[in-house]
């Protein structure tokens, strides 16, 4: 900007919104230390990023369990939804975080909550990804087994199934997770094949 006397002046960096990128970059790092400076020098503990994950997101994703649970104490919101849809029990789910779901469902997060996208939930993207104490855990918290994505309609169930995860479909099959012969809106695998899909799996 250039003043009266013709000087050019340089603009005042937003201070905020510096903390708060530093905020969300120790977040995805796991450097608590830098993460509390930027707290205790007033970044918002619920700020998202251009992608719209906060810190709690972030250290959820990359596993920093300690970052969880200090952004929890501190009261970061556990349930916002990224620009995806995606949650921080979505993404610790995703990558096998357990410990950290633990946290987050202990906290009393939803365990529903379906993305924007695809509309998967946190159950299907640990049974996609083959962790096994993950989908046990949502599903002894009480998460609905049967919800289908939105693509093709496929269940926790299907997902398993189709990644080759032997032990998460055999549990998903033992909770009674949705019939190998239920089929997908858009029938890409017929009832036939599902049922000759998830029996030759389960007999490995």
């Amino acid at each position: 900007m250039i003043n009266n006397a013709g000087s050019v002046k340089t603009p005042v960096p937003d201070i905020m919104e510096d903390w708060n990128n530093k905020l969300t970059t120790a977040a995805e790092k796991g450097d608590i230390e830098a993460l509390k400076l930027s707290l205790q020098n007033g970044a918002e503990i619920d700020y998202q990023n251009v992608g719209g994950w906060t810190a709690l997101m972030l250290a959820a994703r990359e596993g920093y369990l300690e970052i969880c649970r200090l952004l929890i104490d501190t009261g970061c919101k556990i349930d916002i939804t990224g620009g995806g849809g995606e949650t921080a029990l979505m993404l610790a789910a995703m990558i096998g975080h357990l410990e950290i779901c633990k946290l987050l469902i202990d906290t009393g997060c939803k365990i529903d909550i379906t993305e924007k996208g695809g509309g998967e939930t946190a159950l299907m993207l640990a049974a996609m990804t083959g962790h096994l104490e993950i989908c046990k855990l949502l599903i002894d918290t009480g998460c609905k087994i049967d919800i289908t994505e939105k693509m093709d309609g496929y269940t926790a169930l299907h997902l398993a199934a189709q990644y080759g995860h032997l032990q998460t479909t055999r549990c998903l099959v033992e909770q009674g997770g949705a019939s190998p012969l239920v089929k997908s809106h858009k029938e890409q695998l017929n009832a036939t094949k599902w049922a000759k899909h998830v029996a030759d799996i389960i007999k490995r």
